[in-house]
């Protein structure tokens, strides 16, 4: 479920190439909104700060959602591959998305959206390691200290350099494999887990240094902002669980009025937002609004936007995805003169079949 507008705010905010302007795309899965998951999408409005934030913070906005019986990669292509469908330009321009660590998720996103930076968060990636911890038997306060080596100030996530990286990453080895050998006889088990399957991971989808070089600010990122916009629909439906048609009317109501409230920000009326300084000037007048008659206000409403890159804008809506091609395996190679005497070959012998079987041509 989505609208025209809010993909055109993804196309937006999401693909631009303004330096401290580009949003990511975040993409969650939550319940307890009725009897079925729900596939949620948010991202920042980058030309507005909300009132009284401090610091200055972009206000986060309802993206494409859809209500989902299963919680499976198929299930999820479903809204991805219709944005896809929508706007082609997104499967190539997406600068990233952020999700937690569920597995299908994160692979139906990777399929739709290959050219993107994908980005986990933090919370659930301490999350996943604090739970392998309690299956490995170590002691609380061993655990700790896991999570403030890799997560905490100065810690794994933070390193300037892969080779920074890996040279810590060296040093933590020895110190968790001494700790680990002191509360138990058996051979330590926790620094290999980490780098078999961890070290890569999070070197690449959760650390400062991966945000950063996606243009995204030198932070590690979390999901707070979806599940801050989960809680903000649970309150809208007063945190009663409803049925799908009342949920989707519900749903609908609480987009309107984001919709709405940007568009009064950008009128110069009473909203909860502000615009961000660089995009003052973009305040319409609003004398002429009030004059129109309510089916050419509304029009004129649809058409207020503030387009952070112009250029790349209509460059995203422009592409064209090239034709799929059929690539043969490189071990295969074809004899053309091979293949068009096999063809010849065949003609003539079916030829001679349907001339021995035209009547009159038998013994008499």
């Amino acid at each position: 479920m989505f609208s025209d507008e809010q993909v055109e705010d993804i196309v937006n905010f999401c693909c631009n190439e303004g330096d401290g302007h580009t949003s990511m795309l975040y993409v969650d899965v939550t319940f307890k909104l009725g009897p079925f998951f729900v596939l949620v999408t948010t991202y920042r409005n980058t030309t507005l700060f909300t009132k009284r934030s401090n610091p200055p913070t972009c206000p986060v906005m309802l993206g494409p959602v859809m209500l989902c019986m299963l919680k499976d990669k198929s299930t999820y292509l479903t809204l991805f591959q219709k944005l896809f469908a929508q706007v082609p330009g997104l499967q190539v321009s997406l600068k990233g998305y952020c999700t937690d660590s569920e597995e299908a998720l994160r692979q139906a996103l990777a399929q739709v959206f290959p050219s993107s930076v994908s980005l986990l968060c933090k919370v659930h990636a301490q999350r996943n390691i604090e739970d392998k911890c309690r299956k490995l038997r170590l002691s609380q306060s061993f655990t700790n200290d896991i999570i403030n080596d890799i997560f905490g100030s100065g810690g794994l996530v933070f390193a300037s350099s892969y080779e920074e990286y890996n040279s810590t990453l060296d040093v933590l080895t020895k110190k968790w494999d001494e700790q680990e050998f002191s509360e138990s006889p058996d051979e330590p088990c926790f620094s290999k887990y980490f780098r078999r399957y961890k070290a890569d991971e999070i070197w690449n989808h959760v650390s400062a240094k991966a945000s950063s070089d996606a243009g995204f600010g030198d932070e590690v990122q979390t999901n707070n902002i979806p599940e801050s916009a989960n809680a903000f629909v649970k309150r809208w439906q007063d945190f009663v669980a409803t049925d799908m048609a009342t949920f989707v009317d519900d749903l609908k109501g609480l987009i309107e009025k984001q919709r709405r409230d940007v568009q009064r920000t950008l009128l110069g009326l009473s909203s909860p937002y502000i615009l961000r300084p660089e995009y003052q000037n973009s305040v319409k007048d609003n004398s002429n609004f009030f004059d129109e008659q309510p089916g050419t206000r509304d029009l004129a409403s649809s058409n207020l936007k503030v387009v952070v890159d112009p250029v790349n804008f209509k460059k995203v809506y422009s592409h064209r995805p090239a034709p799929p091609q059929t690539q043969l395996n490189k071990n295969y190679t074809i004899d053309l003169h091979a293949l068009s005497d096999f063809f010849v070959e065949r003609f003539k012998i079916a030829h001679r079949k349907s001339t021995e079987a035209l009547p009159g041509k038998g013994c008499s």
